[in-house]
């Protein structure tokens, strides 16, 4: 399963949580300090109880970011340690640096900038993974996107195929998008196309004839319809690509307006008289 920005989020804060106990319950303790020389000095003067008052302070030190102010009642008060003995461990045993009224100590500040680093390393670790996983989650996204682009493009563009695809109606007349195919012919193709599609119609008898018997309408109307069908394409500029289409592409409209006709003729004597 994919790691989420918030997924990484809640990583990070509880590895942030899990560093701040880290650094408040504890820190780094040689197992071998008190073999040192100088602890060895401390034990022989003070026994154990300059022992636990060196490691006290050093505790107060890891609390404190490795440096406090050297206030020995205080420091004492707190220990519940004599003033005297207090300030020979600090001061007779080179265990503490003491600079301007502040005491620290190298080993002390030494470990703090150890755990620092480390702690440094495995935030920024932590940030580029969750940057990472940002990344990779809108890298998903956008891929999510674009291939529900392409999903909606190809469906639009099957979809303006089929509407597109070039196919006869019923009459045998080549449409598009269900329109006629028109051609927009040089202005004397146009003037010699309108003229003799018109002439060709009133010549045409038995088509006429034929129209006026599938539609129900007599051959005088369908004639009438006919040359003013021829009139709305001059108007408009457009023409069939020959006579032949214009022919079928009226008798297919006039067979579709009497069908209208009829039904709609139908529905008028259905309804009762009052």
């Amino acid at each position: 399963m994919a790691s989420t920005p918030y997924r990484s989020g809640i990583v990070f804060g509880y590895f942030i949580l899990i560093q701040m106990a880290k650094e408040t319950l504890y820190f780094t303790h040689d197992f071998g300090a008190r073999n040192d020389p100088k602890m060895i000095n401390l034990q022989i003067k003070h026994g154990m109880l300059g022992i636990g008052c060196y490691w006290c302070i050093v505790e107060i030190l890891n609390e404190q970011g490795g440096e406090i102010p050297l206030e020995y009642e205080r420091i004492g008060f707190e220990l519940r340690v004599d003033t005297n003995v207090l300030k020979s461990v600090i001061n007779d045993f080179d265990l503490f640096i003491i600079d301007d009224k502040i005491l620290s100590s190298k080993s002390v500040l030494r470990r703090i900038e150890i755990r620092q680093s480390k702690s440094t390393k495995a935030r920024e670790s932590v940030s580029k993974r969750w940057e990472k996983d940002i990344k990779n989650t809108n890298v998903f996204k956008n891929d999510t996107n674009v291939s529900k682009n392409d999903t909606i493009k190809e469906r639009k563009e099957r979809k303006e195929n089929k509407y597109n695809k070039e196919e006869k109606d019923e009459c045998g007349v080549e449409v598009i998008n269900n329109h006629p195919v028109y051609q927009t012919p040089n202005k004397s193709d146009f003037i010699f196309s309108y003229e003799e599609t018109k002439l060709d119609f009133e010549k045409s008898v038995q088509w006429l004839e034929v129209v006026a018997m599938q539609t129900g309408y007599t051959k005088e109307y369908v004639l009438s319809d006919g040359l003013k069908f021829i009139d709305d394409l001059n108007f408009q500029g457009k023409f069939p690509r020959n006579i032949s289409d214009t022919k079928s592409y009226f008798a297919n409209s006039i067979k579709k307006r009497s069908i209208s006709d009829r039904q709609s003729r139908s529905r008028q004597s259905k309804i009762p008289m009052i």
